[in-house]
């Protein structure tokens, strides 16, 4: 896994942001493409999950970012993920621009994901290694 922009890692996946501030993107073939923080990223019942709130930042990208991961929670539409690292935590969690921030690029495509938890304040996506993506059960989302 190289360290990398992130344009360059959304292009590794054939998305193509729709300007610099977004995190997210759709790749060709169908995928949303999304870049969180590694923070927010921890092991739970033998998968990698990514949990977040919607309102910890604002602006366009949260919109877009907002929109797409609710669609994709709706369709069951298939995650693919960039993992965003930076010291400077802090700085995010209080709503920091992110695009300001000194961070890395990691694509990780040996991972594929979903979302199975989004409301109108916070969402859960839950990734598994790609060679089980045939595994991947639909979210209970009871």
């Amino acid at each position: 896994m190289l360290n990398i922009g992130l344009a360059t890692a959304f292009k590794a996946y054939d998305a193509k942001q729709k300007n610099h501030r977004s995190v997210c993107a759709i790749a060709r073939d169908g995928s949303l493409v999304v870049s969180l923080w590694e923070h927010h990223m921890g092991p739970e019942a033998g998968h990698l999950v990514a949990r977040g709130s919607f309102d910890r930042w604002t602006g366009p990208g949260n919109d877009e970012f907002r929109a797409n991961v609710k669609q994709a929670f709706d369709t069951n539409q298939r995650i693919r993920v960039i993992i965003t690292s930076t010291k400077q935590t802090e700085e995010v969690e209080r709503g920091a621009d992110g695009s300001t921030l000194k961070k890395e690029c990691k694509v990780r495509k040996d991972l594929i994901g979903e979302v199975f938890e989004a409301d109108e304040a916070r969402y859960a996506i839950r990734f598994k290694k790609a060679a089980d993506s045939t595994a991947v059960v639909p979210a209970n989302r009871d």
